[in-house]
């Protein structure tokens, strides 16, 4: 366990998910996957949502890559803020309650487990862990820089060559290494609206006015790409999560000041 964790009472975190990609499964497309997954998953997760998804395509570091039309499987608890979503290529547990990470390990385990039942997934080419944090401050903030206080004054040095003029939003990205085969990407901006998360199958904890926020999004991740893919073995990927997870936390305790932690994160309702 990292140094400094704690657990807030007033979290900025909005959205979580802990995502497998892995070679095509046919068998996970077809409507008879549904009676053993739903048996593995009901107790937990007891509404369930198909969704046929048409052809298209997604970009990443690699380059682009097409997706053929399939179908996603989505079993979501009553509450519909936690769901596992799975198709023929990736299985995907996404929540928007997050309490702590030895909670949402154990929905990661069930879906892992679930469809290793099915013997179906061949080898795994990527696992990732993505945190999306929406941070609002009680005063004003006219622009990117009266964010200064509440988050590391790094991410606004970039402010200080514009004296002069007035900057609107700030936006960036960073991607560093964290160990073998394993990133992370930060972005981080300074934006207006009602946040990032929203619009999907899931719950917001609630629904912010419009106003100015600060977006703090890391994505921790494993890749075996340019590697010969590896088996799949439920209890390794749960294990290449807790790895990921440990960076996650680390750099997000760095990323906000003790202000924000005493004005905003530690407030109880």
């Amino acid at each position: 366990m990292y140094e400094g964790r704690e657990v807030f009472s007033s979290t900025p975190l909005e959205y979580v998910v802990g995502e497998i990609k892995f070679p095509f499964a046919p068998q996970l497309g077809k409507d008879a996957a549904f009676e053993p997954l739903s048996a593995s998953l009901h107790p937990f997760f007891p509404l369930l949502d198909r969704e046929d998804r048409s052809q298209g395509v997604t970009i990443s570091p690699g380059g682009m890559k097409r997706i053929d039309a399939h179908v996603l499987w989505r079993f979501s608890n009553r509450k519909r803020t936690t769901s596992i979503a799975i198709t023929p290529t990736s299985l995907a547990v996404e929540t928007t309650h997050y309490e702590e990470y030895q909670q949402f390990r154990t929905s990661l385990s069930l879906g892992l487990q679930a469809v290793a039942a099915l013997n179906a997934i061949m080898g795994i080419e990527r696992v990732g862990l993505r945190y999306i944090n929406e941070l609002r401050i009680p005063r004003q903030v006219h622009s990117p820089a009266d964010w200064r206080g509440y988050v590391n004054k790094e991410l606004l040095s970039s402010l200080s060559v514009l004296d002069g003029f007035a900057p609107i939003s700030l936006e960036s990205a960073i991607r560093l290494t964290t160990g073998p085969q394993r990133e992370l990407t930060m972005k981080y901006a300074s934006l207006t609206g009602s946040g990032v998360v929203g619009g999907g199958p899931l719950i917001r904890r609630s629904q912010p006015a419009e106003g100015p926020f600060f977006v703090l999004d890391i994505d921790s991740y494993w890749s075996g790409e340019g590697e010969e893919v590896p088996d799949f073995v439920a209890e390794q990927v749960l294990e290449t999560f807790d790895t990921l997870h440990e960076p996650v936390g680390v750099l997000f305790l760095r990323l906000i000041t003790e202000q924000f932690k005493t004005e905003v994160a530690r407030r109880r309702e």
